[in-house]
This record gives C-alpha cells, structure tokens and sequence, in this order.
C-alpha cells in the first residue's frame, strides 16, 4: 500500500510541475492560434486599411520586416503581412507626430495671439505720442502741421520699425532734430519779418545742425535715444526670443522620424497584433525605451529651450516701472517739446554760429531781440493719453500672466517622450507590471531605460538606433537659441547664465573626416561605429583615434531589422537566424520555463530520496 502511494504521490508532483511551468510560461502567442478574425476586426476598427490586408488564419510571410523580430522564429505563423504591417508603420508613426503637435499647439497658440496682442499694443502708444508730439508743436510752438508732418512722421514710423527690424535710433532721432530745426528757427526763434528772408537757408540749417555750438538742443536728443534705446530694445528682444520660440515649436512640428523610429514605434503598438494580443498594453518601460530613442533629437534642444525661457521671465520682471516702454512713449512728446524749448531759450548763445555757418544775413534778428517761449496755454482737450490704467499696468499684467503660462513648459522637449508614455489609454502605467507587451511577449520589461540625452540613447537604447549626427535644422535652432538666450541676458541685470553645453560643441566634436569625440580620450570614427555597421569600401586607411568605441565591446548586439522597402519585389530577406545568437529575450518562453522546471524537479528529487 505504502509502495502505491508512494508512485501516486510521484504522480502528483509530476503533473504539479507540468502545470506550473505551463501556468508561468504562458507570456506569449498561443501556439494553437487558429485564426485572425478579432485581429481583422480591431485593424478595421481604426481604420487602418481593408480587411483584406489581415489574413482570417496565421500564415507565414518572409517579407515581414518589422514584426518579424517579434516572433519566436523565422517560420512561426503570424496574424500580419507585409502589407498590413506597412499600414501599421504609418499609424505608427503618425500616432508620434501627433503627440508632438498635439503638444505643440497649445503653446503655439498662447505666443501667437500674445504677440499679436502686444505688437498692437506697442503700435497704438506709438501712434498716440505720434499725434501728440504733432498737436503740442502747433498748438505751443505755433508750427503749421504742413512743415512738421514730415519730420514727426518719419521719427515715428522708425519707432515703429524698429519693433521689427534693424534701425538705428541715434540716426533716427538725430535725423529728426536735424528735419525739425529749421522749421523750429523759423517759426519760433526768429521774427516775422526775417522769418521770411529764411527759405534759402533751410537746408544749410538742416545739414549743419550738429556742428552749431553750443548745440541748439543741448543734451536732449542724446537722453531722448537713451530713454527709447533701453525701452524699445527690451522690447524687440522681447518679441525676438518670442519668434525664435515659436519657430522651435514649427521646427519639432514638422520633425522627420528615421525609419529605424517608425520600427520601433510598430513593434511598440502593433506588433503584438500579429500574435492576437491586442487586449495586453505595451509595458512603460518599453514605450519610455521607445520614445527617448526617437525624440532624443529633441531632448537635445531642451537645455537651450529651458534657458530661453528662464531668460525671458527674468526679462519681463525688468519691463515694469518708470522706464517701460508705455511710460517713455508717454512722456517723448514732452521731452521733444523740452528740446525745442531749449533751443528757443538759448537761441542767443548759438545765433552767431549759426549765422556764420549759414551765412544768414546780418538784417535778421531774434523775435525781441532774444529767443521767444510760447505764452499761450494750449487747449490739451486734442492731447491723447495713454491711460496708466488701460495702458500700463493692463499691459504688463498681461505680459505676467503670459509669462507665468509659458513657464509651465519649461522641459516641454526634455520630457516629452516620457509625458505620451503617460497615456493610460495607450500604455500600461505600472512600471512593475508583468501583464504586458514587452516587445516580445506579454511580460515585464527588464530592459534598463537609459537616460534622454543624445548621447546616452546613442550609446545604450537596445529599441531605437540613434545617430550622434545632429540634424542640420536642429543644430541651426540650437544655435539661434542660444544666441538669442545670450540678447536676452544682456538686458538684464543679473549675470549670464552659463549656457548648457551643446554636443555639438563639446560632448561631440565634429571634425573635416566625420570623427566624433566623445571627450576623455574616447573617439568613434563615425556615428556608425556605435552598431558596427560601417559603410564604404573599407579599403581606405584611417589616422587612429585614442579609442574607438566598438559595439561588440561597449555596447550589447541586437538584432537589426532589414530596411523597410517600399517594393516588396526588390525586397532580399535576410539569412535566415541572422544575428540571432546574442538577441536580448524580454521575458522569452525558455528563460520563464527554466527556473519552475528546475525547481518542480529539484522537488521530485527529494521526495524519491526519502
């Protein structure tokens, strides 16, 4: 009796172990999948193609080139072919694309319509001094609007220019001065009757004011260009770093994805379709894995992305007080009217030099015989004014509340990949979930995430090849970034920040025959020397560099997918198990198998021993 229960406890133990190792082995297809209808059903359900595309039993089709690497073995049946799964590079890749300008658009929106706003803003104060400066020299000053439009107008219209291109506004205020003089002598400093003697002398008037001592306008133009100078360059810069922020949001709206990305982004999302597994989601690492490899190009932009912003908000905290754009704007009529006042009072002590220089006759005489102020007290009922309260401090308040919302995307770029992975529609949230598409199987993924810079990704992502070779389009934004960064810190008073270095620059160092440094002594020929790749003939010999980076000694082989052709009759499939000796298995049948196996049997052992 002892002897049969003993080979039924045997038996038991035995189908006990088959069980667990079965139970813990079930991480991938079922390899009794006898048909792909629900697989068809969810391809048409969003859309991707014709039904037709998904076959309604598993096949086998060698021009598989993405989801191939997915599957267990070269002849394993799969619910995918070549043309469904071209459609699922496409979604693929436009799911990404869509996230970045899903991203974008918001804060795209805000700068525009904040630009706009503050643009009219800025014109309308211009306009407003404009029509004041004209109304106070014809109503003080008693100059016909026919002989000082001309000057007012082209002072101003700089004004506005300069808001949005190169002008110079010492040449400018100078210009003005030099315009308004001889109508200023005619009119207010001379007499009636000699006024009139005064025609052909204008131009000698206007062309050698500046060389008149003591200067007819004393120090006023020079505080007049200081005053706007510190305004309206604040200002521009301003609305500068605004323009170049915007054209970094267009720059990643139109981000062209290596085809390498587009695989990944299919074996992330799709290609666990071709084993009926739809209702698992991909695990987070894998998506984070995933994303920071192919937006580690924009990773690369976002130290300078965040120093632009941080600049502009130290900027703004600057544009209040008595010497912001609205307050000098406000008080220009004045100080203009301060100017000719000057000249009208002091008149006496530049008469002589000024009628030797122009040879003005000696018959003309100063109105009374010294230079005249004006005694009438105009009507300001015509001066506008530039509301404090509309003006001023609306103005700037808006100017905060902008700031404070583009504040909140500092790190838009840097963190990016890992905020779509956040989607719980999309992406299982557990990081320690096991219940998920890990690339291979439904498992969790041990792959260790490497961190988002260019360089790191490079070096370490097993999901997405990188290329240290940086975009021309992004490289020219970096650099207008931190050029722009560096406007920015010249108007404040705080000291610069230290930029972040580009790798570009320093982390990278390009040379004549594509070598790349990666500092402390370590050089790659080519960024292809991360995969061991090559390319050429080989043929030709290489200065040697203090190390060269070989994939097979730093960094752990993978296997490549075959390039994604477009004519499948051109299309050459690889050897078959072609670098399959050294492919990571996330959560494989064999390595989940091995420990119950082990342990199930280890159990045998010892109830046999007794």
């Amino acid at each position: 009796m002892s002897r049969y229960r003993k080979h039924e406890e045997f038996l038991f133990l035995a189908v006990c172990v088959f069980v667990s190792g079965f139970t813990y082995t079930h991480g991938g297809a079922d390899d009794t999948l006898n048909t792909c209808s629900h697989v068809r059903e969810e391809f048409t359900r969003q859309n991707l193609g014709a039904a037709e595309l998904v076959p309604e039993i598993p096949q086998t089709d060698e021009l598989l080139s993405v989801c191939s690497r997915t599957l267990k073995h070269s002849s394993q049946k799969s619910c995918c072919t070549y043309e469904s799964e071209k459609k699922y590079v496409l979604r693929a890749e436009k799911f990404l694309k869509d996230n970045i300008h899903t991203k974008n658009l918001k804060l795209k929106s805000l700068i525009e319509n904040h630009i706009t706003d503050f643009e009219k803003r800025i014109i309308s104060m211009i306009e407003v001094g404009q029509n004041n400066t004209g109304n106070k020299l014809s109503d003080w000053y008693s100059i016909p609007v026919s002989e000082h439009r001309l000057a007012v107008n082209h002072l101003f219209t700089d004004l506005e220019e300069y808001m949005k291109k190169t002008v110079i506004l010492p040449s400018s205020v100078a210009k003005f001065f030099d315009n308004i003089f001889p109508v200023i002598v005619k009119n207010s400093i001379f007499d009636k009757d000699s006024s009139s003697s005064l025609t052909h002398v204008h131009h000698c008037l206007s062309k050698h004011r500046q060389d008149i001592q003591p200067k007819p306008f004393g120090d006023f133009p020079a505080k007049i260009v200081e005053n706007l100078n510190s305004a309206l360059s604040i200002s521009r810069a301003y609305l500068d770093a605004l323009h170049i922020v915007l054209e970094a949001i267009n720059t990643t709206d139109f981000l062209v994805l290596e085809d390498d990305c587009k695989h990944a982004l299919t074996r992330l999302q799709y290609c666990s379709h071709c084993q009926g597994l739809m209702q698992y989601k991909p695990c987070k690492g894998f998506c984070t894995q995933v994303m920071r490899g192919c937006l580690s190009i924009l990773a690369e932009i976002g130290p300078e992305w965040d120093d632009i912003i941080g600049s502009i908000e130290i900027l703004v905290r600057g544009m209040g007080g008595v010497n912001s754009i609205d307050k000098i704007l406000q008080r220009l009529p004045n100080m203009i009217s301060d100017a000719i006042m000057h000249a009208m009072v002091n008149a006496p002590k530049f008469f002589h030099s000024m009628q030797k220089m122009c040879k003005i006759p000696a018959s003309s005489a100063l109105a009374g015989g010294q230079g005249k102020v004006p005694h009438n007290v105009p009507d300001t009922s015509r001066f506008l004014s530039i509301n404090e309260a509309s003006w001023s401090e609306n103005m700037y308040v808006e100017v905060m509340r902008f700031t404070l919302d583009l504040v909140d995307y500092k790190g838009l770029y840097k963190n990016m990949a890992d905020e779509i992975c956040t989607q719980p529609i999309q992406f299982e949230q557990d990081q320690m979930s096991g219940q998920c598409w890990n690339g291979t199987s439904i498992a969790g993924y041990q792959m260790t995430l490497s961190d988002p810079s260019l360089v790191s990704q490079a070096q370490n992502n097993q999901e997405v090849k990188v290329s240290l070779i940086l975009d021309p389009k992004m490289r020219r934004l970096k650099d207008k970034l931190s050029s722009v960064n560096l406007n920015l810190q010249s108007h404040t008073d705080v000291e610069p920040q230290s930029l972040n270095v580009m790798v570009s620059d320093d982390a990278v160092v390009y040379s004549g025959d594509k070598k790349i440094n990666l500092g402390k002594g370590t050089t790659l020929e080519d960024d292809e020397d991360l995969y061991n790749s090559g390319s050429g003939s080989g043929d030709a010999k290489q200065e040697e560099p203090d190390v060269v980076i070989s994939s097979k000694d730093t960094f752990p082989e993978r296997e490549r997918p075959p390039p994604y052709e477009k004519d499948r009759d051109n299309y050459i499939p690889p050897p078959p198990n072609q670098n399959k000796q050294n492919k990571p298995d996330n959560g494989s049948r064999t390595n989940q198998v091995s420990l119950p196996l082990i342990l199930g049997a280890f159990l045998v052992f010892l109830r046999l021993a007794r």
